[in-house]
């Protein structure tokens, strides 16, 4: 009978025959169902893979999942995509895969993911690859054994200040071999870019900036190679800057020999600062963000620096100011601070030594600008006509962005000043030159 329908309803009979082809069961094996990935590291880079390979048995298209346990909650499960890559050899990620067709996946392992940070020994979990939004789990186990970091160092962020001339005291970390062979390391400098390296191309100005600050921070690493099985090493780094600028720095470790031990790295921020002549004063310091900003308040940098104020870092510039609120000697001059209203169009700091100055600005701009403090630090005046400072002072050029929000900037670098005219800021301050105010040496 059913044949006879079929012979005489085709057309409905392969109707039927579609839907029940589209509706059918996905089927999947995964190779192989349990896998042991090895030792994992404690920390952040712990981690480690493994192959399986899924394969569609079945008639239908797959799409995939892989679905791990979530450590935090023990009850709980994370999704996420997997990646299935083809078997062709090309990589290329298969976001469906075809009946009858395999792909390549990588479970992967780490800390806190899978294995519970702080956790030693062996352990396992179940994955399971889900399979058109859960008509099909595929279970795998994975096995792993938890390690501490095969190297680790008691390394963390430091920030350096040294007087151009002058050399800083050794800082030390440690380096701790926790595996039964001696490791012998490569300890590697890593500097960023200098203040002549704003180009797209290394200039031969940039490259020397470079060479400078791989010179101004010499790293010993002696006792190091290699490190004695369990044992311990010392990498000793001081600072000897020539230049007035920042270097932002970082101390690579890696075992080439063994790639299996997961790499180290630390960062460390060193300032060359101007040589200081007077122990009465204090250094104000320059920070980049929504425009300049200078203090010699130590609550204030404490604060940019630690960023809990965002969006601030240091511009490796800074000049030396008496401090606030103290005597101050004769001819020297407390310095006034603004801040332009947002809702006037302004965004920026205004400073001022001029007490005139300083009053003009109350009285004609009351709406504009907020008088934040009449002394943030003390420096002498120039000449109000040609600008020339007192002996014993610097030059601090004032300079004007020639923008609505009217930022300014305060520097002691003839260079810096002759950019910023040639980018479109203008010369403010007394004489040619636009001398604002001089800074104690």
């Amino acid at each position: 009978m059913r044949r006879l329908a079929c012979s005489v309803f085709a057309t409905l009979c392969l109707f039927f025959a579609d839907v029940a082809l589209a509706q059918a069961d996905p089927q999947a094996t995964v190779f192989p169902a349990s896998v042991d990935v090895g030792d994992i590291q404690e920390g952040f880079y712990g981690r480690a893979s493994a192959k399986v390979i899924l394969t569609n048995t079945g008639t239908v298209d797959l799409t995939v999942h892989v679905v791990y346990p979530d450590v935090g909650d023990p009850a709980g499960f994370k999704s996420m995509v997997l990646n299935c890559y083809d078997t062709s050899g090309d990589f290329s990620v298969t976001e469906v895969l075809k009946a009858g067709a395999a792909c390549v996946t990588f479970v992967e392992v780490s800390r806190g993911q899978i294995v519970p940070v702080g956790s030693r020994g062996p352990g396992s979990a179940v994955v399971f690859y889900v399979l058109n939004g859960g008509q099909l789990r595929l279970p795998v186990t994975v096995r792993w054994n938890a390690v501490a970091t095969y190297l680790e160092t008691d390394a963390t962020y430091r920030t350096i200040e040294q007087q151009i001339g002058g050399v800083s005291p050794t800082f030390t970390n440690t380096l701790k071999n926790n595996t039964p062979q001696p490791l012998d390391v490569l300890v590697e400098l890593l500097v960023g870019f200098g203040p002549n390296c704003g180009g797209h191309v290394a200039s031969e100005l940039c490259l020397r900036d470079i060479e400078e600050q791989k010179r101004s921070l010499p790293v010993s690493s002696d006792g190091c190679h290699p490190i004695p099985a369990f044992g311990s090493c010392e990498i000793a780094i001081q600072f000897r800057p020539t230049l007035i600028y920042r270097t932002e720095a970082t101390i690579h470790v890696s075992v080439p020999a063994n790639p299996a031990v997961v790499p180290l790295e630390w960062r460390l921020s060193a300032t060359g600062i101007p040589h200081q002549t007077n122990p009465n004063t204090v250094l104000a310091i320059e920070y980049s963000g929504a425009g300049y900003f200078i203090t010699a308040a130590p609550g204030e940098i404490s604060l940019l620096d630690s960023g809990r104020v965002s969006g601030w870092t240091r511009t490796g510039k800074s000049f030396w100011v008496f401090p606030a609120d103290a005597p101050l000697p004769d001819s020297a001059r407390p310095v006034c601070r603004f801040f332009g209203r947002p809702e006037a169009g302004l965004s920026a700091h205004f400073y001022s030594a001029s007490p005139a100055e300083c009053a003009e600005v109350v009285a004609r701009f009351p709406d504009a600008w907020i008088i934040e403090s009449l002394d943030v630090f003390g420096v002498y005046l120039p000449d109000l006509t040609s600008g020339t400072c007192p002996i014993g002072t610097t030059p601090v050029y004032r300079l004007f962005d020639n923008q609505a929000y009217s930022d300014h900037r305060y520097t002691t670098d003839p260079q810096i000043r002759a950019s910023a005219i040639s980018g479109g800021w203008i010369s403010e301050g007394y004489g040619t030159l636009g001398v604002a105010m001089c800074a104690p040496m």
